[in-house]
């Protein structure tokens, strides 16, 4: 059955809140944001459908704002985004699913494209595939797109094993003692996850290349 939008006003222009009347009496406030995206007017015809989707999104608009802030601040798996809303905002799991939905709609959040930028993220850092393996793991991904995605490569693991190494010898005042400083540097790298013959590869080329000066 279709509803009809009666009136539409501004009822607190300092938040932008639009007081919606529908014609079976019912009215709501809804964000200039969610106005946007409904592109209600004054005798617009409504379905059921979209009825109770603009009453859940004028419902739950808080916790709507609370999920937009915390996609802006940094990336969060989908379960993630569903233990927030129901643990920390207390909300049913319908009501979270809404949010979560828009958020996919609105944002273009998809796990494997939030996957990818993570992965980006932690080989700047210089992460160990084994250790971007286990971050991903505890923000709780799927765990068949985290292997897909984080191929193993062979010369970045080295690559990023020896820039591990380099920042740590440059944090080092006393260089003298060799043997100390690779078993440092073995002990830095195996407790970032590294595989043994990518250390053994790192510290041939970094202690190399320090005899050699």
């Amino acid at each position: 059955m279709l509803k009809e939008i009666q009136c539409i006003n501004i009822t607190e222009k300092r938040n932008n809140l639009f007081k919606i009347l529908f014609s079976n009496g019912y009215s709501c406030l809804l964000p200039k944001q969610f106005f946007v995206y409904f592109n209600p007017y004054r005798g617009k015809m409504v379905s059921k459908e979209e009825y109770i989707r603009i009453v859940d999104f004028a419902r739950l608009r808080r916790e709507i704002n609370y999920a937009i802030n915390l996609v802006k601040k940094r990336c969060y798996s989908l379960r993630e985004l569903y233990e927030k809303l129901t643990k920390v905002k207390k909300l049913s799991f319908r009501d979270s699913k809404i949010i979560v939905d828009f958020l996919k709609e609105e944002y273009g959040i998809k796990e494997n494209n939030t996957i990818s930028t993570l992965i980006e993220e932690f080989n700047g850092r210089n992460l160990s595939n084994s250790m971007i393996e286990m971050k991903l793991i505890d923000k709780k991904f799927n765990y068949k797109l985290i292997k897909g995605l984080n191929k193993f490569d062979y010369q970045k693991e080295v690559d990023k094993g020896i820039n591990v190494a380099k920042k740590y010898l440059n944090s080092r005042v006393n260089r003298n003692k060799e043997d100390d400083l690779s078993l440092n540097v073995y002990n830095l790298l195996s407790h970032k996850g590294f595989k043994f013959e990518i250390i053994n590869d790192v510290l041939e080329n970094v202690f190399d290349k320090i005899k050699a000066n």
